[in-house]
């Protein structure tokens, strides 16, 4: 601690180190400081992991987008068929790809 009437010499003194090689050890920092920092990388591996956690869920979801829009297609192209579910009357006539036209692009960077 520096006190009030201490130069400033010396206070400048006191409170750098001196470091005479490069062997020398690396400062020691208190518990609490310790603790703040694994506190904080405790904290960015949890946030790491979520952001991993939502991407992964986000190219999931993308990924039967993309089946759905095959399965879209096909059922475009197969219009009488009784078993297959038509495509809704708002999505034909290219509507399906203004809408649905970059997704598998997407879907492509994003997995990658």
């Amino acid at each position: 601690m520096i006190s009030v009437d201490e130069e400033p010499a010396a206070a400048a003194t006191q409170s750098t180190p001196a470091v005479s090689d490069s062997t020398a050890a690396a400062p020691e920092f208190p518990a609490a400081s310790k603790d703040l920092v694994e506190k904080t990388i405790q904290q960015r591996s949890y946030r790491l992991n979520e952001l991993l956690e939502t991407e992964q869920s986000y190219v999931h979801d993308l990924e039967q987008c993309v089946e759905y829009i095959k399965y879209m297609k096909e059922s475009k192209e197969k219009d009488g068929d009784p078993d297959i579910i038509a495509m809704p009357e708002d999505l034909k006539d290219g509507k399906d790809r203004m809408v649905f036209g970059n997704i598998e692009a997407i879907f492509e960077w994003h997995r990658e």
